[in-house]
């Protein structure tokens, strides 16, 4: 059974933790309202890894580290730090400390989870002889962790923030100091900023080249000009380019170190791909149901608001976790000649606009989800088609149609991400 300390002043978090740890842990938990206390407890109960704040009365989280790194007894038990965001920067230089990751306060209990559990799973790897005393560097680096090397804490910030939800983090602001780091966690992903020294730039690459080869480990320059450097310099993988941005910092880094292509982009490529095939259905849809030729035009997009409305229905990707809009848009005037159109040619009069236009758009769907799923997509239908004022989420990739007869409509498709939690 897993032990935990928590060391909190903060009751409430400390319930908050405790909960979150007996819901995922079958565990035993200690708690401590400061360090003084906590390093009390570990004399006497020895835990599998330990909660620690930073900012406590009597003894802060500092203090409290010190002192359990210089017992002996209990100096390599894994301490995650709970840090406020303004604290952040503390935590690099804890790094020497041998701090195994952080919790920011507000507590996100996602990703808190997550991270505790990348440590439960390495514990568990230890145990049982997953990594054997003779081993390597080469043979013990993580995937799940992540070195930086940046002397600009502003940097680090943005950096951090982008991506504190993929992995665990080591921060250091030196090469001698980044290499110790390597050595004693062996992350998988190191990002070297130019703002260190040439020399400590060359001489930490060159090391950690020689304990780790490039399959193993990957090394990543960070810098603000991408267009006046080489890849070639020293052997990196790549250059990143910084970014004020965490998210587009993140969209680069999945891009260009672990080669994953934004799940929007994915799919705006393929629209943009099947573009002549879609066009075409819309030609045969129109005509089949209405006898109504239709042109695709270069037009603004309609206002949003009562006079238009939207016929349409939401897939789900699981594997990328993408919601998928397929519709068809109108004026109520425009809904209302084209219904009339499809009556005649359909032998349906007597039904109503909304079930008619409901119809046709039920075919437009069917064809264009078989397109994207012919391209590799999963597709979980979410939604009937449904008919609702028009807003800005239902047309994010459009084509504009002239019908002959019955005015503008758009054909429009809509992807947006998955919402964490």
């Amino acid at each position: 059974m897993l032990k935990f300390l928590i060391i909190e002043d903060d009751d409430g978090v400390r319930a908050l933790l405790k909960s979150l740890l007996k819901k995922q842990f079958t565990c035993a938990i200690l708690e401590a309202e400061n360090g003084q206390i906590g390093l009390q407890i570990l004399q006497e109960h020895i835990p599998d890894i330990v909660l620690l704040d930073i900012s406590m009365p009597v003894m802060d989280g500092i203090e409290t580290l010190k002192g359990i790194r210089s017992n002996p007894i209990f100096k390599s038990i894994p301490v995650m730090m709970i840090t406020a965001i303004n604290e952040k920067d503390t935590i690099s230089a804890l790094a020497e400390f041998g701090i195994s990751d952080y919790i920011l306060k507000p507590i996100d209990t996602r990703i808190t989870i997550k991270r505790i559990l990348r440590i439960t799973e390495k514990l568990e790897r230890n145990k049982n002889g997953a990594f054997s005393k003779g081993e390597t560097a080469k043979s013990k680096t993580t995937t799940d962790e992540l070195l930086l090397i940046d002397k600009d804490p502003i940097s680090k910030k943005n950096i951090t923030s982008a991506l504190y939800n993929k992995f665990i983090i080591h921060e250091a602001s030196s090469g001698t100091e980044g290499f110790n780091i390597f050595t004693t966690y062996h992350p998988r992903y190191i990002l070297i900023s130019d703002n260190l020294g040439l020399l400590d730039k060359k001489i930490i690459t060159q090391k950690i080249r020689e304990i780790a080869n490039e399959e193993e480990v990957s090394i990543f320059l960070l810098v603000d000009n991408i267009k006046a450097f080489s890849s070639k310099v020293f052997n990196y993988d790549g250059i990143l380019k910084k970014s004020s941005s965490p998210e587009e910092f993140l969209k680069e880094f999945n891009k260009i170190v672990i080669h994953e292509i934004d799940p929007i982009e994915k799919l705006t490529e393929t629209f943009l791909k099947e573009l002549p095939k879609i066009q075409q259905g819309l030609y045969q849809l129109f005509w089949e149901f209405a006898d109504e030729k239709i042109s695709v035009i270069n037009e603004p997009e309609p206002s949003t608001g009562k006079e238009f409305f939207y016929s349409g229905t939401k897939f789900f990707e699981p594997v990328h976790k993408v919601f998928m809009d397929f519709g068809l848009t109108g004026s109520e005037e425009n809904i209302v000649a084209l219904t009339n159109k499809i009556a005649v040619k359909q032998n349906k009069s007597g039904r109503a606009a909304n079930d008619l236009f409901k119809e046709l758009t039920e075919v437009f769907v069917d064809k264009n989800s078989a397109l994207f799923e012919q391209s590799g997509f999963k597709l979980e239908k979410k939604s009937k088609v449904e008919i609702n004022t028009l807003t800005e989420d239902n047309v994010r990739n459009k084509l504009t149609l002239k019908t002959e007869n019955c005015g503008i409509f758009i054909a429009a498709f809509s992807f947006t991400k998955q919402a964490d939690g």
